[in-house]
């Protein structure tokens, strides 16, 4: 065996640990999450503010974990050639209300207020549906975690030209472009820490979905600290006619 081999049988085999171990902490961490739910609603026994607040903080931080585990798991799975692309017809505005819904809490840490502009003439679009959830999911709660508290998170989606085009559009602190490439760069990713790996994991594994499903990300940033990430994806008239004339070919 060369030394490449060798190398490349190691890094396998560190992945696989880590996908293992990552999978394994992912159902600890969702009971976790389920018992601090049910302290907060009161299920055993009243609790004061101070009690409230605190069980709050643990809650917050165990479901900022537990997406940064699922993100991990996604990654390992990319990385390992392991997800398929099941392209289909659905409307994204159902899953943005099915995020909101699942990720209640998570989306509401800093106490910000979201304000909704959908296109409802044509909210639907050709694309694998669980890939685009799980990259809104990482843009909302990107937007959350980088945002100021008690801000306005604004979410659009609109059709431009042949594009569909989603964005999420928060307050918080200015983006250098050095910093931005991270998105596309996973060694640079995994020197950051804390919410930073966390939200990290998530953008480059968004921009790398979206590479699958023949879309890009879109990101900016001001000197005001307005900062915008989304993605484009071809309408679906163009993605279906794409793929019929490749079945041909």
């Amino acid at each position: 065996m060369d030394n490449n081999d060798e190398t490349d049988e190691i890094s396998c085999s560190n992945k696989n640990i880590i996908a293992t171990i990552t999978h394994d902490l992912k159902n600890p961490a969702i009971a976790q999450i389920r018992a601090l739910e049910l302290l907060l609603k009161g299920s055993f026994g009243e609790i004061n503010d101070s009690q409230r607040n605190f069980i709050k903080d643990i809650l917050n931080s165990s479901n900022n974990m537990l997406n940064m585990l699922i993100n991990m798991l996604w990654l390992y799975k990319f990385d390992s050639k392991k997800i398929a692309v099941n392209f289909s017809y659905f409307n994204i505005n159902d899953v943005i209300q099915e995020i909101f819904t699942e990720n209640k809490l998570i989306l509401n840490y800093k106490n910000q207020k979201f304000e909704i502009y959908v296109n409802n003439e044509n909210p639907y679009i050709y694309a694998d549906k669980m890939h685009i959830k799980r990259i809104i999911s990482n843009l909302l709660i990107n937007a959350v975690f980088h945002g100021k508290e008690l801000s306005v998170i604004h979410i659009y989606t609109d059709l431009e030209n042949e594009n569909f085009v989603f964005k999420v559009v928060n307050q918080g602190e200015y983006i250098s472009e050095e910093k931005f490439k991270y998105i596309f760069d996973i060694n640079k990713v995994f020197t950051e820490k804390s919410n930073a790996l966390s939200t990290g994991l998530g953008l480059y594994l968004s921009n790398s979905l979206l590479q699958l499903n023949g879309g890009k990300i879109i990101y900016s940033s001001s000197r005001t600290g307005e900062n915008t990430f989304g993605f484009m994806l071809k309408s679906p008239k163009v993605q279906m006619h794409k793929m019929s004339a490749a079945k041909l070919d």
